[in-house]
C-alpha cells in the first residue's frame, strides 16, 4: 500500500479517476455532490443509512477506494471525511482490536485536534484499557498537532481552489473561460490567466509525482 502524506493526498484527489469514483458514491448513496455542508447533517445521513440496514453495502463500496486506488487502511478517517464532507485535512486512524482509534481536526472547531474512538458490539472495557498508554500517547501528540492545524486548513483553501481550476481544465475549458467561472470567489479574485496557467501546470506535476 502507497504511503500518503498531506501533498499526495491532494495530488490523489486531483486525479480524475478517483474523482469520478468519488462523485459516483455520492450519487448513488444521497451525498451532496461537493459533501455535507455540516457535521450534523452527515451524521443525520449515517443514521438514516444505518437505519435502513444498507451500512453493509455502503461499506463495501467504501472499500474499494482503498484496493481500486491502493490506499492503506490507515487513511480510513481521511477517505471517508473527504467523500462525506467534502474535507481534504489528512486524518489517521489506529484499527486496533474491537476498536478503532482516530486523530483528526475537529469538525466542530478548526483550531482543535480530537481524539475519536469507534466501538463496536463486541468491544469491552478492558480492550479500551489495554489500549489507553497508545491512547495517551495520541493526547500528547494533539498538543504539537494543533498548532499546525491553521496553517494545514489555510493551504486547504488552495487547494480546493487550484483542484477546481484543474478540473475546468480537464473538462476542456480554455484559461479565459475558467477566469471568467471563478472570478467572483474570494480565493479568486486576483487570479489571471497567467496564474491559472501555473496553477495547472502544478497540479499537473504534483499528481504525476504521487
Amino acid at each position: 500500500m502507497r504511503k500518503y502524506n498531506q501533498q499526495k493526498l491532494e495530488a490523489l484527489f486531483m486525479k480524475k479517476e478517483y474523482i469520478d469514483y468519488i462523485l459516483k458514491l455520492r450519487k448513488k448513496w444521497g451525498i451532496p455532490l461537493n459533501g455535507f455542508e455540516t457535521l450534523d447533517a452527515s451524521m443525520k445521513w449515517e443514521s438514516e443509512l444505518f437505519n435502513t440496514n444498507k451500512n453493509n453495502l455502503f461499506n463495501n463500496d467504501f472499500g474499494k477506494i482503498f484496493k481500486d486506488f491502493k490506499i492503506s487502511a490507515y487513511y480510513e478517517a481521511c477517505i471517508h471525511e473527504h467523500l462525506i464532507l467534502g474535507t481534504t485535512v489528512l486524518t489517521l486512524t489506529a484499527q486496533k482490536e474491537n476498536l478503532k482509534i482516530s486523530l483528526k481536526p475537529d469538525a466542530r472547531n478548526n483550531k482543535k485536534i480530537r481524539i475519536f474512538i469507534e466501538v463496536f458490539a463486541d468491544t469491552t472495557m478492558k480492550d479500551i484499557k489495554d489500549n489507553w498508554d497508545f491512547i495517551g500517547e495520541l493526547k500528547k501528540s494533539t498538543i504539537a498537532y494543533k498548532f499546525d492545524c491553521d496553517k494545514r486548513r489555510r493551504t486547504n483553501v488552495h487547494w480546493e481552489r487550484d483542484s477546481e481550476i484543474y478540473r475546468l481544465s480537464q473538462e476542456g475549458m480554455k484559461h479565459k473561460e475558467i477566469r471568467e467561472i471563478i472570478k467572483n470567489k474570494p480565493t479568486c479574485k486576483n487570479i489571471n490567466t497567467c496564474d491559472i496557467s501555473k496553477i495547472i501546470t502544478k497540479a499537473k506535476k504534483k499528481i504525476k509525482a504521487s
